[in-house]
């Protein structure tokens, strides 16, 4: 085990992945609040959140799935 970063280095590599995403994911939200409390949107992927689209929440507390369009760079539509 890596005692500086808590990871067991006999881990397989889709173990250490999920534990990689796992731990991005938690200064991510801490961020992400912390944004929505200075009144900023934010823009986030759930592991359910279908391809090619992202959750945009305000900090009104509302939320819209938007879709990327990769075709057409800047352009995005919410739905």
């Amino acid at each position: 085990m890596n005692a500086h970063y808590g990871i067991d280095s006999a881990s397989t590599p889709q173990a250490l992945d999920e534990e990689f995403k796992r731990r991005a994911r938690k200064p991510s939200a801490a961020a992400a609040s912390a944004m929505l409390a200075r009144g900023r949107t934010v823009a986030y992927r759930n592991s359910d959140t279908p391809n090619g689209y992202v959750i945009r929440k305000h900090p009104d507390g509302r939320t819209e799935i938007v879709k990327i369009d990769l075709e057409m760079p800047g352009a995005s539509t919410a739905r």
